[in-house]
């Protein structure tokens, strides 16, 4: 029998495949242009996937039976199985890192508008409140980095709130992305 793939793997599912199951993974970000060439789904096994109710490709992978997980909270994608994070839990995590390391002033980078990002603040905020403190939050756009202009006037604006941090500060940003910045 061939080996089955998922595309899309994220570390933990590639390192589960790869030990547990001898899965081979691979990433294919043209995942939709693949499957349009003849024959081209019978190499997919199973798909695990970032898709929106308007993803074109979804339908023919159900249509040919392909097993397909969707990893994105929203919008929400109709009879396809979705498995995210418990966000909420995530934030109640890192603001018990934080205090348990001793942080006493914490701040919360986030996304306006976003449902990920909205569930986990809740989560850090709660924790920190039961616990006693407050959480300055800093939102920006998801499309911040889309033009010279977005990206110059996010800088700006994280340099201020940067600037009134008392310090030490715990911070939790809500994705790689704003970590990185």
């Amino acid at each position: 029998t061939s080996s089955p793939s998922i595309t899309t793997c994220v570390p933990g599912v590639q390192r589960f495949a790869s030990e547990q199951v001898h899965w081979e993974c691979s990433l294919a970000p043209q995942l939709s242009k693949s499957l349009q060439i003849p024959g081209s789904h019978s190499r997919y096994d199973g798909i695990i996937a970032r898709i929106t109710p308007t993803t074109k490709w979804v339908e023919h992978v159900k249509s040919v039976g392909i097993p397909l997980v969707n990893v994105r909270l929203q919008p929400p994608v109709r009879d396809t199985t979705t498995v995210v994070p418990d966000r909420r839990e995530s934030g109640c995590l890192a603001a018990e890192h934080l205090l348990a390391r001793g942080f006493r002033h914490f701040g919360y980078f986030g996304f306006h508008r976003e449902e990920n990002s909205r569930q986990q603040v809740t989560g850090y905020r709660e924790t920190l409140q039961t616990a006693g403190f407050d959480c300055d939050v800093h939102q920006v756009h998801l499309s911040f980095d889309r033009s010279g202009t977005s990206w110059e006037k996010f800088f700006e604006a994280a340099d201020r709130w940067i600037e009134t941090w008392p310090r030490p500060m715990g911070v939790l940003a809500t994705s790689d992305r704003l970590c990185r910045y």
